[in-house]
């Protein structure tokens, strides 16, 4: 059995019912029974009920007070069905919790008990409440039961804003109708559960969208990335202008797009192409000075045969310095510097040598 805190009232409702100290029944179903029967009057029996009712409207999972309300209600069954809740129900519901809780002795002895007793019960009402009960109680009873049985309509229908309504009603007409306060909560409890339901739905559903939208802008991104990557005109290996091209677009897609699925492929190209336009400027400049140095050296060697032939003139061995003359303009290139002067040497001796053969 569950322990709540009750009001002290209530607690010694219970004990008087059941027989046992704090909550804790000490007497079987039946000895309760027999004994509630016996020793409370129509009066007493009434006003345990009420307290009974107020507890377990607050308290529905109380389950010693719904086994007191129940013992009461066999030993004295008008009174429940004055307040329009159905001994049978009650009893049922309470016998399948005691046994999902581990009593099953006390659920199997309570349903022996309804089976055995609610058929005297149905009797002793059907013959006490036409002549207790007052028109006007009657019609109270009339009109809770439409509502009631309006209020199943609705809930079967699925209108759960307008059964919440017709059970308020009810409420209104009756306060002690534990059961129809935790019908209340019920139906609050599940279309707080399908908000929240409907909620986590909604989140997912939206998640999708984003996740789907997310994912199409991805892939058209990537394409986009892809088809310029393409657009990047190729390069030989030795054509120094066009690796420079090549390296200066991967590098202009790489710092504009910074990643998508072929950057380490641009990565990896565009060092290789740095590596490789170092290598070859190194090599130019290694041949350029190459070629700077023997071209010094041949405009060296040119001028020391110039000066060589300039010298056979002096000594008048105009051939041997016209061979020399020859010999340096074809040493010293078409843009050696002394190339004019060396033509007009070779020019006058010519000339000199056809004066005077």
């Amino acid at each position: 059995m569950n322990s709540l805190d009750r009001p002290l009232f209530v607690e010694d409702v219970i004990t008087a019912i059941t027989g046992g100290i704090g909550g804790i029944p000490a007497r079987s179903l039946r000895s309760s029974m027999e004994r509630a029967a016996v020793e409370f009057d129509e009066r007493t029996a009434e006003a345990f009920a009420r307290a009974l009712f107020s507890e377990l409207s607050q308290n529905p999972q109380d389950l010693v007070g719904l086994e007191s309300l129940i013992i009461l209600g066999l030993a004295h069954p008008n009174i429940l069905t004055r307040h329009g809740i159905s001994l049978e129900t009650e009893g049922r519901r309470l016998a399948f919790v005691l046994d999902r809780g581990g009593q099953a002795e006390r659920a199997k002895q309570l349903l022996e008990m309804l089976s055995t007793n609610l058929p005297q019960a149905q009797a002793q009402t059907e013959t006490k409440l036409p002549t207790q009960e007052s028109p006007k109680l009657a019609e109270r009873l009339a009109t809770i039961d439409g509502l009631l049985r309006e209020a199943d309509k609705c809930i079967s229908w699925g209108r759960r804003r307008q059964a919440l309504q017709l059970l308020h009603q009810v409420l209104k007409l009756d306060r002690d109708r534990f059961d129809v306060a935790r019908m209340i909560r019920d139906l609050q409890r599940q279309a707080d559960h399908n908000r929240a339901r409907r909620a986590t739905a909604a989140k997912v559903a939206l998640s999708l969208i984003l996740v789907g939208v997310l994912g199409y802008g991805l892939v058209r991104r990537e394409q986009s990335v892809r088809e310029r990557w393409d657009a990047i005109p190729s390069a030989e290996s030795g054509d120094l202008a066009a690796l420079h091209g090549r390296l200066d677009a991967i590098e202009a897609l790489v710092n504009q797009e910074h990643f998508w699925g072929g950057v380490f492929q641009a990565w990896r190209e565009r060092d290789q192409l740095r590596a490789r336009i170092t290598r070859i400027e190194e090599e130019n400049a290694r041949t350029a000075r190459t070629a700077a140095l023997q071209k010094q050296e041949r405009q060296q060697t040119a001028e020391d045969v110039r000066l060589r032939g300039m010298l056979s003139v002096k000594s008048g061995r105009f051939e041997e310095a016209l061979v020399d003359l020859r010999q340096a303009l074809e040493l010293g290139g078409e843009h050696w510097e002394q190339r004019q002067r060396v033509l007009t040497d070779i020019s006058a001796i010519e000339s000199w040598k056809a004066k005077k053969p």
